[in-house]
């Protein structure tokens, strides 16, 4: 596959490995950020989270604008190799609710990208989301 300068590239990476919701299961913190690899799903998150980086650094040496997407609490980023990427690449990094671009609740997710203008506009579109706005999202987020 050819990449020509200015294309770009949108990962939304599986997060059930880096969840706070899963982190009772995962057992990743910033001390041990490869977690219980006793587990077949957080074996596949590294490996995946690893191939990711790996992917995101090759993409950020095309010129490629990339975007990366975790929802918000992900331990995603201590991964040591997502360290090693942030210590190489310049990378922004903002919030946004879903909420905001009609999704159904109004879950937080946090965005990485290689250029700032992006971060910037992503978090003046859906940075912020009030109380209100938060109430109206008719979704669920836990099914009990």
């Amino acid at each position: 596959m050819r990449c020509r300068p200015g294309g770009l590239v949108m990962i939304a990476l599986d997060c059930r490995s880096y969840s706070k919701m899963s982190r009772g299961t995962h057992g990743r913190d910033w001390l041990r950020p490869y977690g219980n690899q006793g587990y077949t799903f957080v074996h596949e998150g590294n490996v995946l989270g690893c191939r990711v980086a790996l992917f995101l650094l090759v993409a950020s040496w095309r010129s490629l604008v990339w975007v990366l997407e975790q929802p918000h609490g992900s331990a995603l980023p201590d991964l040591p190799r997502m360290q090693f990427l942030w210590s190489v690449v310049q990378v922004y990094t903002t919030y946004f609710y879903m909420g905001l671009f009609k999704g159904a609740t109004p879950k937080r997710h946090r965005v990485w990208t290689n250029v700032r203008r992006l971060a910037e506009a992503l978090s003046t579109r859906a940075g912020y989301m009030s109380r209100a706005e938060q109430t109206a999202c008719t979704g669920q987020t836990v099914k009990k």
